[in-house]
């Protein structure tokens, strides 16, 4: 399986969707410099996003939040309904959790802040055009805080093993596997893997990847049979 940084983009359409001109032209700028990306339009709010939709196909959206009179929440819900093929990356000055976690339950694949640079545009468009989720620093640490801290939502005794993710890479660091093969099982970025065992070092109180490790033999977490069934194809042959 090829990583974001073998595939190439090629012909990629994308709309620019926010009510700044000045944003608009300057993240513009930044996507003529990236190659395969073929077609940029503007619009200056969600209904402005839904017509060029319905008279061309088009591959991403570059989502602002806050738009008027159809802001980036509307806009998202109903791009992921009519048109499900076609990638929203929330590109936004809010870094609070409600606005993360809206945007993301309406089906935005990413969720970066305003103030990123060039090279992680254009390393998050890479990974929502390959079928992952990217998310900035700082929008993850918000995420991880958000499920850290609420149950809401979820019904589990255990708040670290029973979240899909980190179980999974638990399981997954116990067979031995990379971090980039970690990455390409869970169709994540690397960096998106790293942020998680960070956040599992915190979460099980380890100096390091073997302390993760024995927490999840001490559970029986690397002997879990769907997850066997699941990830068969990577594991090592024993």
């Amino acid at each position: 399986m090829k990583t974001h940084h073998e595939q190439k983009l090629v012909n990629v359409k994308v709309i620019i969707a926010d009510d700044h001109l000045f944003f608009r032209k300057g993240i513009e700028q930044t996507l003529r410099s990236i190659p395969g990306i073929a077609n940029i339009e503007h619009a200056n709010n969600g209904n402005e996003v839904l017509n060029l939709l319905h008279e061309n196909k088009f591959d991403l959206v570059l989502m602002d939040v806050q738009m008027s009179p159809m802001d980036g929440v509307e806009a998202t819900k109903l791009i992921r309904s009519q048109y499900p093929e076609v990638k929203v990356l929330a590109l936004s000055m809010h870094e609070d959790q409600k606005t993360i976690l809206t945007m993301l339950e309406q089906g935005a694949s990413g969720y970066l802040l305003k103030n990123t640079d060039e090279h992680e545009i254009e390393e998050a468009i890479h990974d929502v055009l390959c079928g992952k989720k990217y998310f900035s620093k700082e929008v993850s640490g918000n995420l991880f805080d958000a499920l850290y801290n609420s149950t809401k939502g979820f019904d589990f005794p255990d708040p670290i093993e029973n979240r899909r993710h980190f179980r999974e890479i638990m399981f997954l660091m116990c067979h031995q596997l990379k971090t980039s093969e970690i990455a390409d099982a869970l169709f994540l970025s690397v960096k998106s893997i790293n942020l998680y065992r960070q956040q599992l070092l915190n979460m099980t109180h380890s100096k390091n990847a073997v302390g993760i490790v024995k927490y999840a033999i001490d559970r029986g977490i690397d002997k879990d049979f769907s997850l066997t069934q699941r990830f068969r194809k990577f594991l090592p042959a024993t």
